[in-house]
């Protein structure tokens, strides 16, 4: 045996002592860095809460990852950026992103665990950067270690969690939400749902500890799907607009009034049935909405192309559809990364990357670069309340409501609704003034989709408080027919209407003036027309002024 050689000692433990110490070191320096990160983010980041349109979007930026503790992967950050890209073009208010999946790993938090707020940040910061707000899921059922099922040692890691991101980012995000869709078993990593119990818990816990660390911070209920309502009625009951601003809901496929199954007037009976039972009232989101491409379901002849086509139509329905329902953030899902249904709620196709970014599934993309920005719907723009400029298409400008999911007869593309409405031209005979109108009849044929005919026109640029009139000139035929005029959505906690009926008796063949008049609790209204398909009715001179 070899003596050792006693001159190489003191670098041997040179070396050693870098092998342990340096990682304990770099740790705190870690720690402290993300205290200075914190103060830094929150000095430099002015936070513009002032109301900037319709389009938030699930951007599934989180699966682009970093690597840990390390410069980007190889296609991380070009993806990210292209992504980012997109989402400016589309001119987006914000995005949905998880904190709980941006960890570098799937351990559970515990009291005094770190936090890499600087892994995170490596999403957050570009979007801080680009103007872009974010909607942040905390996922709290992935996230914290819950060994007592949620009990007092759960409670006290999920406080020590929620606060210390509280107070990392403040009120930069949009709304915080706790746990997504808590009654879908798919949802949990244990396939397990939560119980009323458990997300009253949850929703308690996360709301208090946030708002303890600043009363301003907003947070969402934890997001419940469209079928799933009668829980959500349940939760009302048990008091959970307690413990937050907005309730949260998802919804898929169907729209407004007449969705199958998810029909969108039934999320304001969770708030009715809060209000009765003595809770606060609260104004509501749609943390997730989009749809399929269903058309093949009810069509064996239809294409992708065909699909895509109603699709596009289906975006400029839904968003006059979500707006009438009051909903002031509106979460579409998905721009990319969706697995859902093989990808089919994407609007950037993953599989076909270009060399500048994702191809895109046009028709679809630009009808939301096209219709859900504040800017076509100004109300300083105008309304086009005499149908004399052209509606070009019957989702954009006037949009004549359809039924999202179609169940039956359909061989085309274009909504069987649109067949009993009609922008009429260059008939003066018919018009109240000037040359054209919008006539709606006896639906073409005997089982139409929608229960009423229905026009609608969103209203954007409105200031809250200000009282608004809306005027409208209507003539009726048929003994049975009866039209309404309405303004929808204006109202923050969807509680005010606006309505206005009038049946042949009042009008007899002749043009007869209709008005309502609202204050405005949110920024924008919808101008609802509709008629119940006994007869006709023919539409001009829509006023909307203050």
């Amino acid at each position: 045996m070899k003596p050792t050689n006693r001159k190489s000692l003191p670098v041997l433990v040179k070396y050693l002592a870098l092998f342990i110490v340096f990682p304990f070191f770099s740790k705190c320096q870690d720690k402290l860095s993300d205290g200075l990160t914190e103060e830094k983010s929150n000095a430099q980041v002015s936070v513009d809460e002032t109301y900037r349109g319709n389009l938030l979007f699930n951007s599934n930026l989180k699966f682009f990852r970093y690597r840990p503790r390390s410069k980007d992967s190889a296609d991380g950050k070009p993806m990210r950026e292209r992504v980012i890209k997109h989402l400016k073009d589309l001119d987006v208010w914000g995005v949905r992103e998880s904190v709980g999946v941006l960890e570098v790993n799937r351990l559970k938090r515990r009291k005094g665990s770190f936090i890499d707020f600087p892994y995170m940040d490596s999403i957050y910061r570009r979007l801080d950067e680009e103007g872009i707000r974010y909607a942040t899921e905390l996922r709290l059922d992935r996230v914290v270690a819950n060994p007592d099922n949620f009990g007092p040692v759960w409670e006290e890691n999920a406080r020590y969690v929620v606060e210390e991101i509280g107070k990392y980012y403040g009120t930069k995000p949009l709304y915080y939400s706790a746990v997504n869709e808590p009654f879908l078993p798919g949802m949990r990593e244990d396939g397990v749902p939560l119980t009323v119990d458990q997300v009253m818990r949850v929703q308690e816990v996360v709301y208090t500890t946030l708002k303890a660390v600043n009363p301003e911070i907003v947070v969402l209920s934890c997001p419940i799907s469209g079928g799933r309502i009668d829980k959500g009625v349940e939760l009302a009951e048990r008091g959970i607009t307690q413990y937050c601003d907005y309730f949260g809901v998802h919804k898929h496929n169907d729209i407004g009034e007449d969705g199958h199954n998810e029909g969108g007037t039934d999320v304001w009976r969770i708030i009715d049935r809060a209000e009765e039972m003595g809770y606060p009232r609260r104004p509501m989101v749609m943390d997730e909405n989009g749809t399929r491409l269903t058309l093949p379901q009810v069509w064996e002849g239809a294409t992708e192309a065909d699909a895509r086509t109603y699709k596009a139509r289906w975006i400029g329905n839904d968003l006059v559809q979500m707006k009438a329902l009051g909903f002031k953030y509106i979460v579409m899902y998905a721009v990319i990364k969706s697995q859902a249904n093989g990808g089919e709620y994407n609007i950037l196709d993953k599989n076909r990357p270009l060399a500048n970014g994702f191809e895109r599934y046009e028709r679809e993309y630009q009808a939301y670069k096209e219709l859900w920005r504040l800017e076509p719907h100004l109300l300083s723009n105008g309304i086009n309340g005499g149908f004399e400029e052209a509606n070009p298409d019957k989702s954009r400008g006037w949009v004549v409501c359809f039924k999202g999911n179609p169940r039956i007869g359909m061989q085309t593309s274009v909504p069987q609704e649109w067949e009993s409405v009609d922008f009429v031209k260059n008939d003066p005979s018919g018009a109240f003034k000037g040359n054209n109108y919008l006539k709606m009849s006896k639906p073409v044929r005997p089982l139409t989709q929608i229960s009423a005919n229905r026009c609608r026109r969103l209203v954007e640029g409105l200031t809250p408080g200000q009282r608004y009139k809306l005027c409208a000139r209507v003539k009726l035929t048929g003994a049975a027919s009866k039209a309404n005029l309405r303004a929808m959505g204006f109202d923050v906690l969807g509680k005010e209407k606006a309505e206005k009926e009038v049946t042949y008796a009042e009008s007899d063949g002749k043009y007869v003036h209709a008005e309502v008049s609202f204050v405005a609790g949110n920024e924008w209204a919808v101008i609802s027309l509709e008629h119940n398909g006994a007869g006709t009715a023919s539409w001009d001179e829509i006023t909307f002024t203050k």
